[in-house]
């Protein structure tokens, strides 16, 4: 049900980008089944994609120490968040939202509401996140409104009900 789609050696459309298990669609099982969620499917494909970028490494002469060019993250003007409750807020938000609007059933005019409300969660993340010191909690929230985004939009780009996905506005496949 859905995911990043790999080949058999977990390398995703994106040149160098690898994915394992339950975040994957390795084409395994069918449209109706939790994607990429067996131990042993994780195992094979994690060793896999373990030996393919070992490979693409020494193809490449990748230098470590090109790593040290990177510099290092600068937090001078950024501040500590001194309301951690107004992360905590918007990511209620954010979880209240997508279950009522993109929930199991989902439908067009649910699916603009929620489109509308997400920009104006997005907003106030986005502007928390650009004079705030990050936190693991401001990180994963700035992600879950991505996550979310992509949802949206691609619920909204859907033209037949398929798999786990259904919009009662929709045609069954």
């Amino acid at each position: 049900m859905g995911g990043i789609e790999v080949d058999k050696d977990g390398q995703s459309s994106l040149n160098n980008l690898f994915a394992v298990g339950e975040c994957t669609n390795s084409g395994l099982h069918g449209a109706n089944r939790l994607a990429s969620n067996s131990l042993l499917e994780g195992l094979v494909f994690g060793h896999n994609a373990a030996i393919k970028t070992v490979e693409l490494l020494k193809e490449n002469n990748f230098n470590f120490d090109d790593l040290k060019a990177v510099p290092e993250w600068n937090e001078e003007g950024m501040k500590i968040i001194d309301e951690m409750v107004i992360v905590s807020y918007l990511r209620k938000q954010l979880q209240e939202m997508m279950s009522d609007l993109v929930g199991i059933v989902r439908s067009n005019n649910r699916l603009k509401m929620a489109l509308q409300k997400h920009q104006e969660i997005a907003a106030a993340v986005n502007e928390i996140y650009h004079y705030s010191k990050l936190s693991p909690q401001l990180s994963e929230l700035r992600n879950l409104t991505t996550v979310a985004h992509l949802i949206i939009t691609q619920s909204m780009e859907m033209t037949k009900n398929k798999g786990a996905f259904y919009n009662k506005d929709l045609v069954q496949a």
